[in-house]
């Protein structure tokens, strides 16, 4: 009985130390299955800044900025001249003009054109007044065409500037040009005498008016560009 005793107990310790053993070997095994769920955390983790990165692509993408550069830029690009930036039709303007009896020297004399905008809407003005110079009647001479000139003895643009200005009239502005003419006979004429009228049409329109200057000398007359000011 002793014998039978020890047996038994031996095949139960050899049981208890069998399921001590195989409960040991499932538990690291179920470790060893969980030790990938860190992994799986560091592949969130992954995709974390993945999805950050794709947040921020998308956000830097021209597709989100260039809208609204167009917004910005379409006003700019599009934008169109007011009614202030087109040029003085000759309905606009007023010309009228005047003999100046203290512009003369070494024999040359001169006359002021003067142009106002009469109507509503601004414009602009630039360039040469066409102007034609009417002989008297009865006597000698032929029409003449002021020759265009940036400055004269008497007027025009001042010395270094050669750049004729573009000027703004808004209603009631006027502006003027200078002319000038010179008494002294020449080789193109040996007939001075003054003009009857002067035909003058504003600069780029087509509208001409005439009018009563009949002092002005009929050699080498010049036209000078407007200039701001009703007088020069």
């Amino acid at each position: 009985m002793p014998s039978l005793n020890r047996s038994l107990i031996a095949t139960s310790v050899a049981v208890a130390l069998a399921l001590a053993t195989a409960c040991s070997a499932t538990t690291n095994g179920t470790g060893a299955n969980t030790k990938p769920t860190p992994a799986t955390g560091a592949s969130a983790s992954t995709s974390g800044p993945a999805a950050a990165t794709t947040g921020a692509t998308s956000g830097g993408t021209p597709t989100a900025s260039t809208p609204a550069s167009s917004t910005h830029a379409v006003p700019h690009s599009s934008a169109r001249p007011g009614p202030g930036t087109s040029g003085c039709t000759g309905a606009q303007l007023r010309i009228t003009g005047h003999y100046d009896n203290g512009g003369s020297a070494a024999g040359h004399q001169r006359a002021i054109l003067v142009f106002t905008n009469i109507s509503a809407t601004t414009c602009t003005l630039f360039g040469y007044p066409g102007v034609d110079g009417i002989p008297p009647r009865p006597g000698p001479g032929v029409i003449q065409h002021f020759a265009r000139s940036l400055r004269g003895m008497l007027g025009g643009l001042p010395s270094g500037s050669d750049t004729k200005p573009t000027l703004t009239l808004g209603h009631g502005t006027a502006v003027h040009a200078v002319i000038e003419a010179s008494s002294v006979p020449n080789s193109a004429s040996n007939d001075c005498t003054p003009f009857q009228n002067l035909k003058v049409t504003a600069p780029n329109t087509t509208i001409t008016v005439t009018l009563p200057i009949n002092s002005l000398p009929s050699c080498t007359p010049q036209v000078h560009p407007v200039q701001a000011g009703a007088s020069g």
